[in-house]
């Protein structure tokens, strides 16, 4: 007899990835065996909470492994382990390094050691493969096709699926859908405090009502200076503290990461 294919969400907190998991909890889509969240130790406070609430709500095991502490790493090295923004001779560029890699491969030691039950060196079962999915909008298509890519290189055992995409489901039809089936949920943005593709309503939003995790994100900011890189957490690239929150177009091009990074 055949052995049962295993599902996992690698699940960010934001609306994409509350939705899929809620969905999968009432059966709208095919039920999760278990959900990863790969922790980087660097999410608001709210964001930890609402993991804790929703997984109360699904009842599908929310894995949360890793506080990663990524920012730690800014400003002891020449390169920093995250994205920025600095200025170049056509505008403003970003620099992307694979800051995902950690999250992955702790996202992947989950699902071999917790989830198939294999030692850290043990190699998959020949023929044994995983339905992970990702909760990618159906309006960010072109990151399906990134992270498939990206996955099936690294681990052919995996077999990446993206509910979202299948059903053609944007991120206003997520919110959507989250308003009419839970109401009176509120959901965060996902993503590192620090991350420096949040628009400006966020970073607003982070220095009124959350002041530890912005003074987090201005230390992070000027250290990465410190290291002798002129690159900045703000894609206006100034110092965060001194950037002007209260230009709306910023938000046009945010990029909210919901904690999965290109995972």
């Amino acid at each position: 007899m055949a052995r049962k294919r295993l599902r996992v969400l690698l699940l960010g907190g934001g609306p994409p990835g509350t939705a899929l998991y809620l969905m999968a909890s009432s059966r709208e889509v095919p039920r999760f065996d278990a959900a990863v969240f790969a922790d980087t130790g660097e999410e608001p406070e709210a964001l930890y909470e609402h993991l804790e609430a929703i997984e109360a709500l699904g009842g599908i095991p929310v894995l949360r492994r890793g506080d990663i502490m990524l920012g730690e790493a800014v400003g002891t090295g020449e390169a920093p382990p995250i994205p920025v923004w600095s200025p170049s001779r056509f505008g403003i560029a970003s620099h992307h390094p694979a800051c995902a890699a950690s999250k992955a491969d702790l996202a992947e030691a989950v699902i071999r050691e917790e989830i198939l039950g294999l030692g850290p060196v043990e190699p998959v079962p020949s023929g044994l493969r995983v339905s992970v999915s990702w909760a990618v909008p159906f309006d960010e298509e072109s990151r399906a096709r990134y992270i498939a890519d990206r996955w099936q290189a690294r681990s052919p055992w995996i077999v990446p699926e993206f509910p979202l995409v299948q059903r053609r489901m944007t991120r206003a039809d997520v919110e959507a859908w989250l308003a009419s089936h839970y109401p009176e949920l509120v959901v965060p943005e996902s993503g590192c405090v620090f991350c420096p593709y949040h628009g400006d309503s966020y970073w607003l939003r982070l220095r009124e009502s959350e002041p530890e995790a912005w003074q987090r994100a201005v230390m992070i900011d000027r250290s990465i200076r410190r290291a002798g890189l002129p690159a900045f957490l703000h894609r206006s690239a100034k110092p965060l503290e001194e950037a002007d929150l209260s230009r709306s177009e910023s938000d046009l091009m945010a990029i909210e990461p919901d904690g999965v990074c290109g995972l």
